[in-house]
């Protein structure tokens, strides 16, 4: 039997507290290939630490895998699979997915 390898888009909407050097997610949300909802996170939560000055995108996304590889440790998730949102473009599109 051959394994199908799903492709997932992990929609996330960060941001970071500068005095706490903490960053804090307001959701994450994981879409399968059938363009259905997989799973939701809601926040606001801290992924994790951020220490510098900028937080670029490059570095957010690989943050969200991280902490995603914790939570599900079977599931491929990478960088470029990850999508990073405003809270309200995010939160709009979670709204339609969950009510297709």
């Amino acid at each position: 039997m051959k394994k199908l390898n799903r492709k997932r888009t992990v929609y996330a909407s960060l941001y970071r507290i500068p005095a706490e050097d903490k960053l804090i997610a307001n959701m994450i949300f994981i879409v399968g290939s059938n363009g259905k909802l997989e799973d939701y996170f809601p926040g606001p939560f801290t992924i994790g630490e951020y220490f510098g000055s900028r937080l670029r995108a490059q570095e957010a996304t690989a943050v969200v895998c991280s902490y995603l590889k914790d939570v599900h440790p079977r599931m491929k998730v990478k960088p470029e699979d990850v999508k990073l949102y405003p809270y309200g473009k995010a939160d709009g599109l979670l709204f339609r997915l969950k009510h297709r």
